[in-house]
């Protein structure tokens, strides 16, 4: 099991798990758009996770820095393991967590749908404010 930084080779499978990530979280996505858009250089990266040659998850990981305290904030804007790795799905939530301490931050959040809390708080995440939505 490996756990690296994406490269332009990554496309087509990080995509494919971009797309697998949305089915699961039953909304619909643009693999291209994800692509295009995603954290890398000094703004974040994306982990992939490769098991037996295979990528099998990913992780989108953003660098926010703050005016207000100041420091930088670890936001993990997405983590999707396949459904046969997820037994290695702590290992690329930590290795996210290393990122974010190399690169200065204080903290890392997540936004989780309820399903995912509990893998999350067994991580030492704890609710810190509630998230209001509005459709526009």
């Amino acid at each position: 099991m490996t756990i690296r930084h994406a490269m332009e080779h990554d496309k087509e499978s990080c995509q494919r798990l971009f797309m697998e990530y949305c089915s699961a979280m039953h909304e619909t996505g643009d693999a291209d758009i994800f692509w295009n858009g995603r954290p890398r250089d000094k703004i974040g990266t994306v982990l992939i996770m490769e098991v037996d040659s295979t990528d099998v998850g990913f992780g989108s990981l953003l660098l926010s820095p703050l005016a207000v305290s100041p420091f930088v904030l670890g936001v993990t804007q997405m983590m999707y393991v396949a459904p046969a790795a997820r037994k290695y799905a702590g290992l690329l939530m930590r290795a996210g967590l290393r990122y974010y301490r190399a690169h200065g931050c204080q903290r890392a959040t997540m936004f989780c749908t309820d399903t995912a809390s509990a893998f999350w708080a067994k991580h030492h995440y704890r609710p810190l404010a509630t998230l209001m939505e509005r459709t526009l």
